[in-house]
Order: structure tokens, then C-alpha cells, then sequence
């Protein structure tokens, strides 16, 4: 491969740079990188389909070279691709919640999933469950054409996964967060836009939950820029 052609640390650096700009104030040119050091950074920040969505909003596509388009739409539309498995595995997840009555709670990226603004990529599906319930939900996956994948720990079940879809990681407890928190957070718990009994975390404790996951549990991920919109947006509620 042609040094030209080699992925650069410091221009993937560059483009970080820029994109952390274009996200507060679309304003800056764009870098001049390679194809393969963009590659580079899509594939590391994981945030294509957020910044495709803000340099067409604010009318600076036609900026970036064809080349680098073509690359930024191909990952913008796996991205895509995710949130929208996302949102129909959550809709099989409410329907299976609703016919057994459980209580079942959205985690982190699936929250942002059902946002026509904020959505992000997603690797899994999180969701959380009162302990005696989540091997219930599980089995019910299991008869829906899901199956075990994986160990599991002492604070998920192993992932349930089924063709074409996102695997799905139940959740009895949550790693890190004290029982008096989670009790509470429990008890300030909001329906979930769009669904008819799946809720999630109050904007407070879901912004806490993230910050937990990413900076404590995944220090390398904590300043991943798909990470850094997701907990931004969390923030936001709050104001």
C-alpha cells in the first residue's frame, strides 16, 4: 500500500478535531485526509450517521470530497441499518413485556434508538428487568427464535441473539450503581416514547447510568464522539 494510501493517527486526530467543531458550530473546512485514514475515524468514533445528519442540515455536504462522501453515507447507513433493527426488536420486546406483564426497562442507545434526532449506532440491545423476571423474558426470546449466546455475569444473562437482529442483554442489576440508587431509580422511572410498557431511566439517572458505563466501566470508550453525543444528549434533558 502506498504510504499516501496508509491510514494517519494524527490526521484520524485532525478529523476529530474538526468534527467536534461541526457538531457546536458547523462552520470549519473540513481536513484533507485520505480515504483511509476517514475510514479510520468512522470506524473508531462511530458517529457517521450523526455528522452526515449535521453537515446536511447545515448545508456543508457538498463540502466534503466525493470520496469521503461515499465512505461517511456507506457507514451512515450501517448505523441506520442498527437503529432501525433497534426499533423493531423493542417493539417485539414491548410486545412480549406487555403479554407477560413485566416491567421492563430501556438502557443507554436504546433510548436514543426511538429519536428521530438522536440516534446513534448501537452494538446491543440493553434493557433491565427486576431479578426474578429476567430469565422469564428470556426464556420468552428463547421461544421467540432467539437464542443463548455467551456466558452472561453475575449482573446480565447471556445475550440473546436471532438472525438479522441485535442481540438483546438482559440485565438484572446494574454494575456499579448502589442498591439504595438503583431502588430509587426504580421508583422515578418514565414511560418510554412510543411504546406501550417498556419505561426507562428519569433524564437524571439515565445521564448518571451512562457516565458510570462509559468513564468507570469502559474508560478507553470515554471519549469515543458516539459516546460523547449520547451523554450530551442526556445532559440536555436535564437542563
Amino acid at each position: 500500500m502506498p504510504a499516501s494510501d496508509r491510514p494517519r493517527i494524527e490526521d484520524a486526530l485532525r478529523i476529530r478535531q474538526w468534527t467536534l467543531r461541526t457538531f457546536s458550530s458547523p462552520d470549519a473546512t473540513p481536513p484533507t485526509c485520505s480515504a483511509a485514514t476517514w475510514k479510520l475515524f468512522l470506524g473508531a468514533e462511530r458517529c457517521a450517521l450523526p455528522l452526515k445528519n449535521v453537515l446536511v442540515k447545515h448545508d456543508k455536504w457538498r463540502e466534503i470530497p466525493p470520496e469521503v462522501q461515499q465512505l461517511i453515507d456507506a457507514t451512515a447507513v450501517r448505523e441506520l441499518q442498527e437503529v432501525l433493527s433497534a426499533r423493531a426488536t423493542l417493539a417485539e420486546i414491548d410486545r412480549l413485556a406487555r403479554s407477560l406483564s413485566l416491567d421492563v426497562v430501556v438502557l443507554k442507545g436504546g433510548v436514543a434508538a426511538l429519536s428521530q434526532s438522536n440516534a446513534v449506532a448501537l452494538a446491543d440491545i440493553d434493557v433491565l428487568t427486576v431479578p426474578s423476571e429476567a430469565q422469564v423474558l428470556a426464556a420468552r426470546l428463547d421461544e421467540a427464535g432467539y437464542a443463548s449466546h455467551g456466558g452472561g455475569s453475575h449482573q446480565h444473562l447471556s445475550k440473546r441473539i436471532a438472525p438479522e437482529t441485535l442481540p438483546i442483554e438482559i440485565h438484572a442489576t446494574l454494575i456499579l450503581q448502589r442498591e439504595q440508587w438503583l431502588e430509587i431509580a426504580w421508583k422515578r422511572l418514565t414511560p418510554l416514547d412510543g411504546m406501550t410498557v417498556l419505561k426507562r431511566l428519569s433524564p437524571l439517572d439515565h445521564l448518571w447510568h451512562l457516565l458510570i458505563h462509559v468513564v468507570v466501566q469502559h474508560p478507553f470508550r470515554a471519549a469515543a464522539i458516539r459516546d460523547l453525543l449520547l451523554i450530551g444528549d442526556a445532559a440536555d434533558e436535564c437542563s
